[in-house]
């Protein structure tokens, strides 16, 4: 027969003598107590074990997201402003396909042609 009971939420734990009037602290009641804090300690450490798992778990998720991410980011080779965008969220793309265009580069100084300039805004108005 069990004199005391314990009861653990988290990192508290209360142990209550159940055997009154005679709730005396012998050697029996000792050995109870003593196998009680024993329980209170391998559940603390399943509980660390657990967690740990929990957070590796959850890192190895992270770093998986991350390397999904990483694969659906296109970096360009230089700097620019995008005028046409021939690719949308969720399209499926191949390896070597144009999806946008950069604007016309002119050197400074020098008259562009004219004829090269209106052909590439009537080829943007055709997107």
């Amino acid at each position: 027969m069990r004199r005391i009971a314990v009861e653990a939420h988290g990192q508290l734990a209360r142990i209550t003598l159940t055997h009154p009037p005679l709730n005396v602290i012998d050697f029996q009641m000792m050995d109870e107590l003593l196998a009680a804090l024993q329980q209170l300690e391998q559940r603390k450490e399943l509980d660390e074990v657990n967690l740990k798992l929990a957070l590796e778990t959850n890192e190895n998720s992270l770093r998986s997201k991350q390397r999904e991410k990483a694969k659906m980011t296109i970096n360009s080779p230089s700097d620019g402003v995008v005028t046409a965008v021939i690719a949308r969220v969720g399209d499926l793309i191949d390896l070597g396909r144009v999806t946008a265009r950069p604007p016309l580069a002119v050197a400074v100084g020098q008259r562009p042609d004219m004829t090269l300039l209106q052909a590439v805004r009537d080829g943007l108005r055709r997107l």
